[in-house]
């Protein structure tokens, strides 16, 4: 595509992650492929524009969904478990566990675990 490195560059501008502005290109030229017919050809650099920045806008929607706990954090959710009869711990051992949590990780967590089936 003629236009690659163009797309590129300016999806770095916006998001500042190498692999991200590559990942962003395919998004877009995978678009343009399929909507080739109704972009409009006398000017296509807009339309490029717009679409990068919608992709880039719905990627950072994408990424602040996902909370990342730290190894620290992990560690003390796993140890609250009971390995012996693997039932998740009360709410107190979470919080234990959740305290040693940095402050900007500090949100709640929601943890599931398979019920025993009831008769």
């Amino acid at each position: 595509m003629r236009e690659q490195a163009f797309i590129e560059a300016y999806a770095f501008a916006i998001v500042r992650d190498h692999h991200l502005a590559e990942d962003l290109y395919q998004e877009v030229a995978l678009i343009l492929a399929q909507e080739w017919d109704t972009i409009p050809t006398d000017a296509p650099r807009p339309w490029l524009k717009e679409m990068v920045r919608r992709k880039a806008l719905e990627a950072a929607r994408k990424a602040r969904r996902h909370v990342l706990l730290g190894p620290e954090t992990l560690l003390a959710l796993a140890d609250a478990f009971d390995p012996q009869t693997q039932t998740a711990p009360g709410d107190d051992s979470l919080r234990r566990a959740g305290s040693n949590s940095p402050p900007h990780l500090s949100t709640p967590v929601i943890m599931t675990a398979p019920c025993s089936a009831r008769g």
